[in-house]
């Protein structure tokens, strides 16, 4: 790790300031004029909310749809908090949402105990299909070849319930009323 973090020893051509996501999410050099520091709650109850490609598999008040809202548009986030104010659950409902948008991701944290929360719920609400634990106490080269070799037999992105847009359509007229 030391020496990947020497500069001397990084391409000229991949210089890590250079990269944009990089300097926006450190250097805070958003172009579209939005406060890096503290991302605005969205009014989720409007049409441009509603069309967004966002897919929750779990609860999520303003702020959290919000954050899943910004991730989903291609944003950088900071997902931080005390215990039990609903990281894992944003986390969940972004991961999935980017499932169903066919984007790949990559979940680490530095703790077991999240990823072990995270990978619960998302089992829970359907997309466990889509992960694939890769380090863990539990985890040998044979399950994860196994996991793998599953995980080929999955074509689709993961289905919405059948009601979902019949509940989407009521929820929206309760709403409007």
């Amino acid at each position: 790790m030391f020496d990947d973090l020497d500069t001397s020893n990084w391409p000229q051509t991949h210089a890590l300031g250079d990269h944009p996501q990089f300097a926006d999410l450190l250097l805070g050099t958003g172009d579209d004029g939005r406060d890096i520091l503290f991302a605005p709650d969205y009014d989720i109850d409007t049409s441009d909310i509603d069309n967004a490609p966002i897919h929750l598999v779990a609860d999520a008040d303003a702020s959290q749809h919000s954050a899943v809202v910004d991730v989903v548009n291609g944003r950088s986030v900071v997902i931080k908090g005390p215990p039990g104010t609903g990281k894992s659950q944003t986390i969940t409902n972004i991961i999935s949402s980017l499932i169903a948008n066919g984007k790949r991701v990559l979940f680490v944290a530095e703790k077991m105990a999240a990823l072990d929360v995270v990978h619960s719920r998302l089992r829970e609400t359907g997309p466990q299909d889509f992960c694939l634990v890769v380090h863990s106490n539990k985890t040998s080269k044979i399950s994860v070849l196994d996991n793998i070799k599953s995980r080929q037999d999955v074509q689709e992105a993961f289905p919405q319930p059948v009601q979902f847009k019949d509940k989407i359509t009521e929820l929206k007229s309760c709403r409007d009323k």
